[in-house]
């Protein structure tokens, strides 16, 4: 009878090419760092799940491979993850490695107004907009002969902040 265990009944010569067959005999998992031993009927069900399984990374433009195992803890922290823009009023998704450059150009960015008793701060895409407007810009006095210079609001100039 099969020495793996199956039932399966054969004449002495006969046996040993069975085994060989035997959805019973041992088989290892070919996964590396797995090496479990099943029946080879069970093996293709555990390949499938097998935590140890090489699985790609699945960030557009990352090239790891790791065990499903590895993978999952990869991908939260995969610098070619979506990630969203921090600014306000921005929709942009962008990979993690590239978010410190757009996070840097973004129009969407706070820069604060540099005049003196302003302060403000002003979306990048609004900020010259701003300076040309803003009422604590400085400008000369309008009229001829006067070199004073103050803000657009001491001379009645300003227009809003």
């Amino acid at each position: 009878s099969c020495r793996w265990g199956c039932g399966h009944q054969e004449a002495k010569n006969h046996i040993a090419s069975h085994e060989e067959q035997c959805p019973w005999r041992k088989a290892t998992c070919p996964h590396k760092s797995c090496g479990e031993t099943f029946r080879q009927k069970d093996l293709d069900v555990h390949i499938r799940n097998c935590p140890e399984k090489p699985e790609s990374c699945k960030h557009p433009g990352c090239t790891v491979v790791g065990s499903a195992r590895y993978m999952e803890e990869h991908e939260t922290y995969c610098q070619h993850r979506e990630v969203d823009c921090p600014h306000q009023g921005c929709s942009a998704k962008v990979a993690a490695k590239d978010m410190q450059e757009h996070a840097l150009t973004c129009d969407r960015r706070l820069m604060t107004c540099p005049h003196q008793g302003c302060g403000t701060p002003v979306m990048c895409k609004d900020y010259v907009s701003h300076l040309a407007n803003c009422r604590h810009r400085s400008i000369p006095c309008p009229f001829d002969k006067c070199f004073f210079r103050g803000t657009a609001e001491e001379l009645g100039h300003g227009r809003g902040a």
